[in-house]
């Protein structure tokens, strides 16, 4: 399989994590709001961007946010996400060998947090 930019997708496997970086804005009381796990992009580049934990590490994912200082990062295993039956395609950058998009989480209408 040819990933973005050319380099080859892999399979994950169950067991493996997923990096994601959360911005302190969504950060309430010390509870992570439910907006911030969304998809973004177009077609076959739409999906949740995650860094896989083969490929990066949680320092390295928090690096590449616009200002990491103000990211935290969190994990998820890739067997949870998949029960859930969401899909994780491995669509790696050359720039970012790990990154993985997580497709199926879109909620369709508005969101509120109470």
């Amino acid at each position: 399989m040819t990933g973005i930019g050319l380099l080859e997708s892999e399979v994950i496997p169950d067991e493996d994590l997923l990096y994601y970086n959360i911005h302190k804005n969504w950060i309430r009381e010390g509870e992570v709001m439910p907006g911030v796990f969304r998809e973004r992009g177009e077609e076959e580049l739409k999906g949740m961007s995650t860094d896989w934990c083969k490929y990066s590490s949680p320092q390295e994912c928090r690096n590449r946010a616009r200002k990491p200082s103000d990211n935290g990062v969190v994990h998820f295993v890739t067997k949870e996400l998949r029960y859930l039956q969401l899909k994780v395609v491995h669509a790696p950058f050359r720039n970012n060998p790990a990154h993985t998009n997580v497709k199926g989480i879109d909620v369709p209408g508005p969101m509120k947090t109470e």
